[in-house]
């Protein structure tokens, strides 16, 4: 049905949905096809840059590089859709891309929050930087996942949320941080700096 619509209508938005249908039937190397179509007649829209990552991303042999820009696109353009992008930071940690999985993280963190208090959960993420760097210095004896989850327990006691969706995001963010995430392999020493460089 949207190929027919697609193919009678020629719009970014009829190849749009026809894309989406593909990536949720599984047709993962269509998707990519038909939403290259759509972005190249429209290439602002966050959603097709989306589902264009999770499509590559999902592919039986992922094309890494090309998944990262898509990736780096859609985030550039302020993806907003938080289901979307705890998917994405799914299919980056299932290809073993931790890295790439962190700034989606950290952007669905800033999405959750809003622009009131954007500037507060980025100055976060550096002080996290700065604790994960001086346990790499062996500066403390603490454990990093508890000195870490310490800052965003700060951090949510200012910003006064109930909100368990970003509490449990915040869990996985610390969990990928402190290498404790169910997904990560066992050797945690080598992840270190893929992780947080």
């Amino acid at each position: 049905m949207f190929l027919m619509c697609s193919e009678q209508y020629k719009t970014s938005y009829s190849y749009f949905n026809l894309g989406v249908a593909s990536y949720n039937l599984g047709l993962y190397d269509e998707a990519e096809k038909v939403l290259g179509v759509v972005n190249f007649m429209d290439s602002s829209n966050t959603l097709t840059w989306a589902y264009l990552t999770l499509s590559l991303l999902n592919k039986k042999d992922p094309p890494i590089n090309a998944a990262f820009e898509t990736m780096n696109e859609a985030l550039k353009l302020g993806l907003a859709d938080q289901s979307l992008l705890v998917e994405i930071f799914d299919a980056c940690l299932r290809v073993g891309q931790y890295k790439a999985a962190r700034d989606v993280q950290e952007h669905l963190l800033q999405v959750m929050v809003g622009n009131k208090w954007s500037k507060r959960v980025r100055a976060l993420f550096v002080q996290m930087c700065d604790v994960i760097k001086s346990h790499e210095r062996l500066e403390v004896n603490s454990k990093l996942s508890d000195d870490l989850w310490g800052l965003c327990n700060q951090f949510l006691t200012q910003f006064n949320s109930q909100n368990e969706s970003l509490h449990e995001q915040m869990k996985q963010y610390v969990a990928l941080l402190s290498c404790t995430l169910e997904c990560l392999p066992s050797d945690n020493k080598s992840l270190v700096p893929a992780i947080f460089l």
